[in-house]
């Protein structure tokens, strides 16, 4: 099921790739093999691979922009996708290989689906057209110009010789195929119409608006019999139950189960932390529901006792469509982020359906333990140690051991006395055990989400930034020190010059710091004049020297000691998000948006090399001990030369990873992907790597 890894350009290594299957297989055992003995190379194993089960057959990156919609072919070999990028794709549901691009569409496509006979596929965009192509070879059929506004669905009659699309215009229209001729157009509600389905007998047709309400309509009497509304606002899908008898709708966070003759409600599925609902659709025979949801997941329920079965989680934008294939056995959603994916439906309902979230620690205990922690979807902290990454023996029990929180944990570090910090959403600041004890509580810490927090080196002082502007110094049995004076959030803050001093930097364009002892503000670097986010900071290893780097497309090197500008670096053509000293001070990378990392010279502020590319944002870069390479993440995790070289590219579940964290002298590498999914990296050692990890 790997085989789309192959059609990335450039492909990714076959030997890395095998040496992410299961270590008992005789083909991770030959590629460990074929790893140690290349003195040329540079390979990780995947250390924790064996402690979950992801459900993922297969990511497709092929559109540009946004999946509004993808649909399974009718015996579930090929999938139509369609896309902001104006662009319907049909490719393989195996391998991901496009077969076929259709373009015509002259704006956002917002729904495609193939005819039941498989000949033909529909689509229908915000250009106020639907379109008919031909399946096999993507010539354009016909082109339907009657709607006044957006389109935003169309579906087949189950004889392949009907569409019936709906409109902002309010109106639903039905076409016959064949003749190429508008048969009707029906009007009802008060609203845009977001959905349309025809009956599994086409003999009634289904419509969800933003009127909050969804109708019944009895084709034959061109009426409709049922005016759902159960809803309190906008639909957002709506579906038959396979033998008709039901529907179900969307809206908010829920879905709702419904006698389709009758409108008597049945059942309420409710999505996982109040969630916005996007899309549902039944499987194929009736048992199961799936949602996508508005915190880039995945949801099934049974859809009589309502009980949750499967969470997927693994795009990094609100999933916009989901669908079954023929069996029921997979099932493909398609999100804001631009990627199309398929499960695996029974491995999800057998995995454990808490995640990670990508803000987590990493450090190594004084016993040589690997220490992780992290947060997870049900608001706990996590902790793992070891490198087969299993949740240590006294933190089994998540549920009695560390505490639940009734909002996100957005951060977490871990003390030199093996104390972990966290803050809150709601401002509150935490200290507990690796027990889960909890040493301190402050419910009030901040006015806001605390975005950051660090330790001093001796673990008594704990420093947090959040969302009301402010950073807090607390120092155990006094009351914390604020810091103000920025006028936005502040994103980060770090430790320096032996601790004395605090680096701040926030969405006002500023770095600033501050006296760690007194609270009192030393200097500001002033990024630009339009107050544009700096998205990174850093400070260099002999702490000379700060960077910054903004949403502006440039970077800025600035003098430690007193705030002056040191160099400004341009070359960018997107937002700067990371930036990174080199362990020597020598050399900074920086990474954007546009996935370039670009490596520079800090004494003349020239560029020395650029590393190329990734196909998303750089979130994070880390450089070796000896500066001779370094490692960056976004969509995969990818080790360069310091002349740009790339020396490995490790594909991940998710759609991408946030930060990375580099421990034992480059041999460990760790990160937690958008699918929850923690990644404990070991470099293989071969015949010419030496404790730098340099060759």
């Amino acid at each position: 099921m790997n085989v789309h890894y192959f059609m990335e350009k450039p492909a990714y290594d076959v030997t890395q790739l095998a040496l992410c299957q299961h270590a008992d297989t005789e083909v991770f055992r030959q590629a460990l093999q074929r790893a140690k003995d290349n003195p040329q190379s540079f390979y990780v194993d995947w250390s924790n691979k064996e402690s979950f089960i992801y459900s993922c057959l297969l990511t497709n990156k092929g559109h540009e922009s946004a999946v509004k919609c993808a649909q399974f072919s009718p015996r579930g070999s090929k999938v139509v996708s369609c896309s902001s990028d104006k662009t319907i794709k049909v490719w393989d549901s195996q391998s991901g290989q496009e077969y076929l691009s259709m373009t015509g569409h002259t704006d956002f496509v917002n729904w495609c689906c193939y005819s039941p006979d498989a000949t033909m596929i529909a689509s229908c965009s915000d250009d106020k057209t639907v379109r008919i192509w031909n399946s096999h070879d993507g010539g354009l059929i016909h082109t339907f110009r009657v709607h006044e506004e957006e389109v935003s669905m169309c579906a087949w009659s189950h004889d392949s010789t009907r569409i019936v699309s709906c409109c902002n215009d309010w109106y639903i229209r039905i076409w016959d195929v064949v003749k190429a001729t508008l048969i009707s157009e029906i009007a009802g509600h008060d609203d845009a119409v977001r959905a349309c389905q025809f009956s599994p007998d086409d003999q009634y047709l289904i419509s969800g608006s933003q009127d909050c309400t969804v109708k019944v309509w009895d084709l034959a009497k061109d009426r409709w019999i049922v005016d759902y509304k159960g809803h309190d606002a906008p639909v957002s899908s709506c579906c038959f139950s396979p033998d008709g008898k039901n529907i179900a709708s969307s809206s908010e966070h829920f879905v709702q189960i419904w006698i389709a003759q009758t409108g008597q409600l049945l059942n309420t599925c409710e999505s996982k932390n109040g969630m916005l609902v996007l899309h549902c659709v039944y499987s194929p025979d009736g048992t199961q529901i799936a949602a996508g949801l508005s915190d880039f997941s995945i949801q099934i329920w049974d859809s009589t006792s309502t009980n949750t079965l499967a969470l997927f989680k693994g795009h990094s934008g609100w999933v916009y469509v989901v669908d079954f294939d023929h069996t029921g056995d997979r099932l493909l959603s398609g999100a804001d982020d631009g990627t199309t994916m398929i499960w695996d439906v029974e491995s999800g309902q057998n995995q454990d359906m808490v995640g990670l979230k990508r803000d987590f620690a990493a450090m190594y205990t004084e016993d040589d333990n690997l220490l992780v922690v992290a947060p997870d979807l049900t608001n706990r902290i996590r902790i793992t140690k070891g490198h087969n990454g299993n949740i240590a023996k006294l933190n089994r029990s998540c549920s009695t051991l560390t505490p639940l929180e009734d909002c996100r944990i957005r951060c977490c570090a871990i003390s030199a006395h093996d104390e972990i910090a966290y803050g809150t959403d709601k401002g509150q600041v935490k200290v507990i055990s690796l027990g889960g004890q909890v040493l301190h509580d402050c419910p009030h810490g901040h006015n806001g989400p605390v975005r950051w927090l660090c330790y001093t080196q001796d673990g008594k002082v704990l420093i947090t930034c959040s969302d009301d502007k402010t950073i807090k110094i607390w120092k155990e049995g006094a009351e914390a020190i604020v810091c103000t004076g920025h006028t936005e959030s502040v994103r980060k803050c770090r430790l320096f010059d032996k601790d004395t001093k605090i680096l701040s930097s926030s969405w006002d364009g500023t770095l600033k710091v501050w006296d760690s002892r007194s609270g009192k503000l030393i200097y500001t670097c002033q990024h630009n004049d339009r107050s544009e986010w700096i998205l990174s900071c850093d400070i260099s290893p002999d702490q000379s020297m700060l960077a910054s780097a903004s949403v502006d497309t440039t970077a800025k090197i600035w003098n430690a000691e007193n705030g002056e500008l040191i160099h400004n670096i341009k070359g960018h053509r997107d937002c700067i998000r990371s930036c990174k000293f080199s362990t020597d001070n020598s050399l900074i990378a920086t990474g954007d948006d546009q996935g370039i990392v670009k490596i520079w010279n800090t004494k003349t502020g020239t560029i020395e090399s650029t590393c190329g590319k990734h196909h998303c944002w750089v979130t994070d870069i880390r450089w070796s001990p000896d500066s001779q390479r370094l490692v960056s993440v976004s969509e995969n995790i990818k080790w360069w030369t310091v002349n740009g070289k790339c020396l490995q590219t490790l594909p991940i579940k998710g759609s991408f990873s946030k930060y990375i964290e580099v421990l034992d002298n480059y041999k460990t590498f760790i990160t937690i992907d958008s699918a929850g999914i923690l990644y404990i990296l070991t470099a293989i050692e071969n015949k010419s790597t030496n404790i730098n990890g340099a060759k």
